[in-house]
């Protein structure tokens, strides 16, 4: 029973379920939004999502790696400079990319081919401060590894536009009013994490030229990284509209929020490993930061194949519950999915050992490498093979490119060749415990 209270009160169980409580609510809103919109309408609404959560890969990119980095395990002291730093670059950029889409907004926005993003243009400036200091509350919280509030704050903020959406389900709303209900309910968020401490905007006037400069030149690789990870799969999204249609958008979006399902637990043990791995690389503790890779890698590997096996063999029950008879068809892209996310934990975990060595630029690289591998082979899949499928099928190869170039860092970095990393996943070797490189 203490066994079981002790797994209960983990960093690694409060962070799975802040995300799978997340994640159950956002599924729910999918599956409001799909079933109370039509087809075109919905498609609308996803390329509103995409694009929004694109251009905050903009701002998270720069912050929130770093941030957690060199706030995880650091003295009180230092520890408010770097999030005063952070906050002052963070309403910069904030400012920068609301004006700039204003403008644009304004300058394009009678254009009848644009006319579905005019939505985007409107309302994501609005959106973009709404989200900052909730934000930097879930940031901060996890560098500090205190999830009970993150999980607090994010089923208020997911849970009150569910809420929203079975309304919207009985009355339907204009569409611009769901896509402004978002908007205040984000704000409600941030109005909570100002009111309860959490997002540290007070800290602002200890903010040091010496720790914005640090911050930003992480920030400036991890953004590279954020936004590439975002392109993997927004990339997608785009040349589908762009080439096919809102439709074809819609039906591809219904299998891949199913992914999220393997993701959820993915996620959770991310942002718990993220600021563990940090302060044993600030330590330069080689052994101690791989071993919490191998550990996690190979436990979240093991478990998704019965999930991942589930979800082969019941592809077009999922893809209907989710979406509705009409994306049954939709059921071959969801099996092909099943194939690329058996190597998801190897991937991400990749990416994290390299962000906490401090080398950002070669994370960088590896996600740039699958975004030209995954933009290629989605336009030449689309141009002639012509199928939705192919799309999803572009995306096994992805990943190969990343997991094999992340490898290969990680063994420079270590010393090692290729089989003896694979070695020391199979728990074969063990790895000396001299300093990481610098």
């Amino acid at each position: 029973m203490k066994f079981l209270l002790k797994i209960c009160k983990s960093d690694n169980m409060m962070s799975f379920l802040e995300k799978g409580l997340v994640a159950a609510l956002g599924f729910s809103s999918f599956v409001l939004l799909s079933r109370s919109l039509s087809s075109d309408i919905f498609g609308v609404w996803v390329l509103y999502i995409t694009m929004a959560t694109f251009v905050e890969m903009l701002r998270s990119g720069i912050l929130h790696s770093a941030l957690v980095r060199f706030a995880s395990g650091l003295n009180i002291i230092e520890n408010e400079k770097i999030i005063a730093s952070a906050w002052v670059i963070g309403l910069t950029v904030t400012a920068l990319l609301a004006t700039i889409l204003i403008v644009v907004g304004q300058l394009i926005g009678g254009v009848q081919r644009i006319g579905d993003l005019n939505i985007f243009f409107t309302w994501y400036p609005i959106l973009s401060f709404a989200t900052l200091p909730h934000n930097f509350a879930f940031w901060i919280l996890q560098a500090g590894q205190e999830f009970k509030k993150s999980l607090a704050l994010r089923i208020i903020v997911s849970g009150l536009f569910t809420l929203f959406l079975c309304v919207n389900f009985m009355f339907h709303f204009q569409f611009e009013t769901i896509v402004m209900a978002h908007a205040i309910i984000n704000g409600i968020g941030s109005a909570l994490a100002i009111a309860f401490g959490w997002s540290r905007i007070s800290t602002m006037p200890k903010a040091e030229r010496a720790c914005v400069t640090k911050l930003l030149h992480f920030g400036k690789f991890s953004m590279g990284t954020l936004i590439g990870t975002n392109l993997l799969k927004s990339s997608d999204t785009f040349l589908i509209g762009w080439l096919l249609g809102p439709s074809a958008v819609a039906f591809y979006s219904v299998p891949l929020k199913l992914t999220e399902l393997v993701e959820i637990p993915l996620r959770g043990f991310v942002s718990t490993s993220l600021p563990k791995m940090s302060r044993l690389a600030l330590q330069k503790n080689n052994a101690g930061v791989m071993k919490i890779f191998k550990k996690d890698v190979v436990a979240l590997t093991l478990a998704f194949i019965p999930v991942l096996v589930g979800c082969f063999l019941f592809a077009e029950e999922l893809v209907v519950l989710l979406g509705g008879e009409v994306y049954r068809d939709a059921a071959i892209i969801l099996r092909i999915f099943v194939v690329y996310m058996i190597l998801l934990p190897l991937d991400r975990y990749i990416g994290i050992v390299l962000d906490s060595m401090n080398r950002p630029e070669s994370n960088f690289r590896k996600i740039a490498l699958m975004v030209i591998a995954n933009v290629c082979g989605d336009f030449l899949a689309l141009k002639f093979v012509g199928g939705v499928w192919a799309v999803a099928a572009v995306t096994i190869s992805t990943f190969i490119v990343g997991t094999c170039y992340g490898s290969s860092v990680l063994c420079k970095l270590n010393d090692l060749r290729f089989s003896e990393l694979l070695s020391f996943m199979r728990g074969k070797s063990t790895l000396n415990s001299e300093p990481l490189k610098s």
